[in-house]
């Protein structure tokens, strides 16, 4: 992961219990951002030249964020798919 142009790659991770996609997009940024798309998948933005170690530790570091946002997803997910059977 330390090239020096824009790339993506991906990968799974393992929440709750579940493993779920993560999308790693490295471009021109001076920060790491984290997020839970629309579709339940880990968006992670990182400046280019940050190594594959960087970004599990900075995956690590945020554990309780994104095991309470993935859990707040699946919850959203199980309330539009009970609203849908009634």
């Amino acid at each position: 992961m330390t090239s020096r142009t824009a790339y993506q790659q991906d990968l799974t991770l393992n929440i709750a219990d579940e493993t779920v996609p993560v999308k790693i997009t490295a471009s021109r940024r001076k920060s790491m951002r984290l997020q839970i798309s629309a579709k339940g998948e880990v968006d992670v933005r990182i400046p280019i030249g940050i190594s594959k170690r960087q970004v599990l530790g900075f995956l690590t570091t945020n554990e309780s964020w994104l095991l309470e946002k993935y859990q707040a997803f699946k919850s959203v997910q199980k309330q539009r798919s009970q609203a849908v059977m009634v």
